[in-house]
């Protein structure tokens, strides 16, 4: 158990990494290096801090903190912002993907300036620029740097990010604010690297890959709901992290759509269908005398699960087998007996997504109904006929990625209180003790961003036990599954 422990969360580690980079629209703006004591650089740093405030394409990080930290530091402030430790530990305290630091030197004629634009690893420079201004004036400097940081902007490769996926839906980072409205086209790709100046380290070019067009469906104050149209493979799939970019000239003369509040999803869900076989066994103690029968079954399992939001579902069951039973042991007057076996279930439940839908682990917590029936020939005596075992259903189902498009899964379920019923008296309706449990293992491959399959392995135990006198009966089906799984 302890090593099944370890893998899980050596498993939940390596996906938490992943795409975990910091969007480039986070910016925070360094106290300013000022070496002249010519002018009023903290004038200067209240301009520029109040127009990324109130920009379009800067999320502004607050770094109040940090200049609280730093003015204990103020006569070694550019020996200290250009220790890269230092820089790290400002940069993960604040959780800024764009940086921007501002020094201001003498020069023989006027005052050089010079900004630079560092990523969150704070040694890639995604932007530099370098100037003399020969005014002394806060405002003509603070100006400059804005217009800089403007055609910065135009260099970052998207509007936004994914931040949470919910089958062909997702949310993105960006909201009205950023005059995108609902109906407009979107393009959705993949950042898979940089490519740097070999001397200055700055980053030249953004390695991408291409994963489909979308649409928005909705649009909130500070997030939008997208949903994709088209794949550029089958292969293909939306990642928490990816990039996206709205055509918003596409937004021009668009009605504005109503406002959504939250993480709010269409009818979404996965209908699946499941062929079943494997072996049942019929094992009871009736009139001072054991039997056992038991025989290969076959049969299908068909399932839906509709998403009520990104995190609660509803999930309705059906299933039938079908097999002929024979004696294994004890006195039975028939040597065959046909079955004809199913359950009914509908649930409820909860889904923890620690990193999204299609990437990290999964944890479903649930409750609902449930019905398990067993119909054999009617032989009153040797204790064949209808049993019916149903109560309330408590379940939890789990699932990890191991390798690209698979992943594992578990599930157990059980009646806490169930009932036994018949339809013609057999062993009576006063069972002292039912117990009902059901449980699985198996493995799930995604084929494509709407198609999966699937396969596992499923025991079902469903006893009762009375008294007065002592009979039993005990129904266990070891069953696999092979189905396919569409989303809708």
């Amino acid at each position: 158990m302890k090593k099944i422990l370890f893998f899980l969360f050596i498993v939940f580690q390596l996906s938490s990494n992943l795409y975990a980079a910091t969007n480039m629209h986070k910016c925070m703006l360094l106290p300013i290096i000022d070496n002249t004591g010519l002018l009023d650089s903290f004038k200067v740093f209240e301009i520029v801090e109040k127009k990324l405030q109130e920009s379009n394409w800067c999320y502004y990080k607050s770094n109040s903190k940090v200049i609280d930290i730093l003015s204990q530091y103020r006569k070694n402030l550019e020996q200290h912002l250009d220790n890269i430790v230092v820089l790290k530990s400002i940069i993960e305290k604040v959780d800024a993907g764009s940086v921007i630091k501002t020094k201001l030197s003498i020069a023989p004629q006027g005052i050089e300036l010079e900004v630079k634009v560092l990523g969150e690893t704070g040694e890639d420079v995604y932007f530099i620029e370098k100037t003399i201004i020969p005014e002394k004036d806060p405002m003509i400097i603070a100006q400059t740097i804005i217009n800089w940081l403007n055609v910065y902007e135009k260099t970052i490769p998207y509007q936004g990010e994914i931040v949470g996926i919910l089958g062909e839906q997702f949310i993105i980072d960006i909201g009205k604010a950023s005059h995108v409205r609902a109906g407009s086209k979107l393009v959705v790709k993949r950042g898979l690297g940089k490519k740097r100046h070999p001397l200055l380290k700055e980053i030249v070019e953004w390695e991408m890959e291409s994963i489909g067009e979308g649409k928005i469906v909705n649009i909130s104050e500070f997030q939008a709901n997208g949903q994709m149209t088209n794949y550029e493979s089958k292969k293909s799939k939306i990642r928490i992290g990816d990039w996206v970019n709205v055509d918003l000239e596409d937004t021009k003369n668009k009605d504005v759509y109503p406002e959504v509040e939250g993480y709010e999803f269409g009818k979404l869900g996965i209908f699946g269908i499941y062929f079943t076989g494997g072996e049942g066994t019929d094992t009871s103690y009736l009139n001072s005398s054991s039997r056992k029968m038991a025989g290969i079954e076959f049969g299908f399992l068909l399932t839906v699960q509709p998403w009520i939001t990104r995190n609660i579902f509803a999930e309705a069951e059906f299933a039938r087998r079908f097999s002929t039973y024979k004696r294994i042991s004890g006195t039975i007057t028939n040597k065959k007996n046909s079955l004809s076996a199913g359950h009914i279930k509908a649930k409820a439940g909860y889904r923890y997504l620690p990193l999204g839908f299609f990437y990290g682990p999964q944890i479903d917590g649930y409750a609902g109904y449930g019905i398990y029936e067993y119909n054999m020939d009617l032989n009153v005596a040797e204790g064949y006929g209808q049993h019916k075992f149903s109560g309330v259903l408590l379940g939890i189902r789990g699932n990890v990625p191991v390798f690209k498009d698979i992943r594992l899964f578990a599930q157990a379920e059980f009646l806490p209180f169930p009932t036994y019923a018949e339809d013609v008296s057999v062993f009576g309706n006063s069972a002292q003790s039912i117990s009902s449990f059901h449980v699985g293992i198996g493995v799930n491959y995604v084929y494509s961003p709407t198609m999966s399959f699937e396969s596992g392995y499923f025991l079902l135990t469903n006893k009762a036990k009375f008294e007065g006198p002592s009979r039993d009966i005990n129904f266990q089906d070891n069953t696999l599954r092979v189905g396919l799984l569409v989303n809708f």
